[in-house]
């Protein structure tokens, strides 16, 4: 039997990018914590399982009401280390068309040139409901706004990716 899933899908993968960035308020986002936040919105379930400071304890209650998928999922690094190629498929070919710039990407971050964008597609990201949800809020705008790197950085409270050996 075929199933389908999103976290194999390219055109998904550009979709959930670029709400993130439309709904993130920087202009550029480092392309690490775009991953980790474009897992979580795959997963939003997850997100409960990250190790939460005293600053965004509060939140910690929301993000366990999050409903947990009846499909059985390989540890979340794993995911993540899959997730990881299809993302970067995505970003190299947005990157191509001209959505995201080059020379950001080049120096780790992302900028999307949403005024290339087709007006049906901002209209498909202005109506996509799991953006109204209180855990997608989270993600762009508490923890986006956390140090990517270093001990209790976004990449060592999630466990999705190697801190320990980032410059400062």
């Amino acid at each position: 039997m075929l199933t389908y899933h999103p976290i194999h899908d390219p055109s998904h993968c550009t979709f959930r990018l670029l709400c993130l960035m439309n709904d993130i308020e920087q202009d550029e986002v480092s392309w690490d914590c775009l991953k980790i936040l474009d897992f979580y919105v795959l997963f939003p379930h997850l997100i409960a399982a990250m190790k939460f400071s005293k600053e965004i304890l509060e939140f910690k209650a929301m993000l366990k009401q999050v409903p947990t998928p009846y499909e059985s999922l390989p540890s979340p690094a794993r995911l993540m280390f899959e997730l990881g190629e299809i993302q970067e498929q995505t970003i190299k070919s947005m990157i191509a068309k001209g959505i995201a710039e080059k020379d950001s990407f080049v120096s780790g971050k992302v900028k999307i040139r949403f005024a290339v964008l087709p007006k049906k597609i901002r209209e498909l990201i202005a109506a996509e409901k799991f953006r109204q949800e209180d855990w997608y809020q989270f993600l762009t705008e508490t923890l986006v706004q956390l140090p990517l790197k270093g001990p209790n950085g976004i990449k060592d409270r999630t466990g999705l990716m190697e801190y320990r050996y980032d410059a400062a």
